[in-house]
């Protein structure tokens, strides 16, 4: 994980991957969305999150054709309950408004083989 694609862009400007502050701003946003797969990050601040956090922006750079929202269950609660995360960090993989699969952890191997394999 410490090579190769994961680490060829910065977080900075080029990412994609927009982050929702509250449920009104999250329903805004996936009612805008054009792509066919959304994938949706739950994090937290902790060391874990904030390591895969980097990797998702990454992905987001590389992969133009998928949306990325970033949801901080520290702040957004009402969100978290919706898609039923219990546990940080959850990615919760969303086609035509339906939620298709989810991954529970850090496992940038298996996180990108979803997005691959969804989109």
């Amino acid at each position: 994980v410490h090579g190769g694609i994961f680490h060829i862009f910065s977080m900075g400007h080029d990412d994609r991957v927009i982050l929702c502050v509250d449920s009104e701003d999250f329903s805004e946003e996936m009612n805008k969305i054009t792509t066919a797969l959304v994938v949706i990050e739950f994090i937290s601040s902790d060391d874990k999150c904030q390591q895969i956090k980097s990797l998702f922006h990454q992905w987001s750079v590389v992969h133009k054709d998928v949306t990325f929202l970033e949801v901080n269950v520290d702040n957004e609660k009402e969100i978290s309950e919706r898609f039923g995360v219990n546990n940080v960090p959850t990615f919760v993989f969303v086609k035509k408004g339906i939620v298709i699969d989810r991954i529970v952890g850090t496992s940038a191997a298996d996180i990108l083989e979803k997005i691959e394999h969804y989109k």
